[in-house]
């Protein structure tokens, strides 16, 4: 065993200095996980499959309303369920449910399935009683969560 050269307390200041810089680390990994602004055309890949993201409407004023034209593409050996839950949209870091009416040819509530290597076009709305520009769309299918900022338009 190898003795300790120095005093006690250069080695507390370099015990510091240590968990200063893990610190700092964890804080730079933190930031690596910043949300991504949503890009045009953008698809985000999911277990099972993938959300193609055809548009985006985003009109603000007393209210804000965001429209979606998204296409869901199943994977060639599985189905794709899309439920109501798949979606919301944080609205300054609040989430939100979809505005119900916005529902294509469904019931309230009720998901679709997309057959195996097959693809869905459908439109996602959100009504937010405010005015507000800090605007993340959360895509989660099973235990896979996406989120995507929206662009400040």
């Amino acid at each position: 065993m190898q003795k300790q050269k120095g005093s006690p307390s250069r080695w507390r200041r370099r015990d510091a200095l240590v968990a200063l810089a893990l610190g700092t680390l964890g804080c730079a990994r933190s930031w690596a996980q910043e949300v991504a602004t949503l890009r045009p055309g953008e698809i985000i890949e999911l277990p099972g499959g993938r959300i193609s993201v055809l548009g985006v409407d985003i009109r603000r004023g007393p209210s804000t309303r965001v429209s979606l034209r998204l296409r869901a593409t199943a994977d060639a050996k599985t189905q794709l369920v899309i439920s109501p839950n798949t979606f919301r949209l944080l609205a300054g870091g609040v989430p939100r449910a979809l505005d119900e009416q916005s529902i294509e040819n469904s019931q309230p509530g009720s998901s679709f399935n997309v057959a195996r290597d097959s693809a869905i076009d459908f439109t996602r709305v959100f009504s937010i009683a405010d005015k507000i520009d800090d605007l993340v769309l959360q895509v989660r299918i099973g235990d896979a969560v996406e989120r995507r900022r929206l662009p400040n338009r």
